[in-house]
């Protein structure tokens, strides 16, 4: 029958770099104080091939953030690929007619306005969100997209003034341990995760 997504995770598929790292921590932050469980990729330690890891947690994710605003030529003239790619494998998971996948939903972020329909013809009639890389509007378009499944999911406004409180509080932390808290190779992923999961823990109990 196959794995069963988890309904309380959210896979998530965007660039693994210095660039994308200020939208993703913030990305990372919304999804957990909406009270669900980020799973990338880059978390995995393991000997299976990255395709098959990401198909994996795919399979048992039941909500996905797919970020198609970096397919732009790189140094080589080359586009990138990989986000486009990984958005049809869930979406192929989605329609393939197995009824564990039929309620897969997925929220799709583009850079600008109407700036991945001329790449993704086919996606007519599915809506994008533009972040234009501004790290409210990734707060605001996630928190919206979840409080649909956790309706008592502050608003965006205080999410991201929270998260700049905990941006402020671990840019410390990684200081003090000798890393820079805006490169995305300095710290894996899953430390980053944790850290955010022990801030608003840490607050929601002093507010309490």
């Amino acid at each position: 029958m196959g794995r069963l997504p988890n309904v309380n995770s959210v896979f998530i598929n965007c660039p693994f770099d210095d660039d994308f790292f200020s939208l993703l921590k913030p990305l990372l932050f919304t999804v957990i104080y909406s009270g669900f469980e980020p799973k990338l990729s880059s978390t995995k330690d393991s000997s299976k091939p990255r395709l098959e890891t990401i198909v994996e947690l795919m399979k048992g994710s039941l909500y996905s953030i797919h970020d198609l605003s970096r397919v732009e030529p790189n140094s080589k003239g080359l586009p990138r690929f990989n986000m486009p790619f990984e958005f049809g494998i869930d979406y192929g998971l989605k329609i393939s007619g197995n009824k564990q996948w039929k309620k897969k939903e997925m929220l799709v972020f583009e850079r600008s306005p109407y700036e991945a329909k001329p790449i993704l013809s086919d996606t007519g009639g599915f809506d994008f969100s533009a972040h234009n890389n501004k790290q409210d509007h990734i707060v605001k378009s996630v928190r919206n997209w979840l409080s649909n499944k956790n309706p008592s999911i502050p608003k965006d406004k205080a999410i991201f003034q929270l998260y700049l409180k905990f941006s402020h509080d671990y840019a410390i932390v990684c200081k003090e341990e000798g890393y820079n808290p805006d490169r995305f190779d300095e710290q894996p992923i899953d430390s980053l995760i944790i850290e955010i999961k022990k801030w608003i823990e840490a607050n929601k109990q002093s507010n309490a």
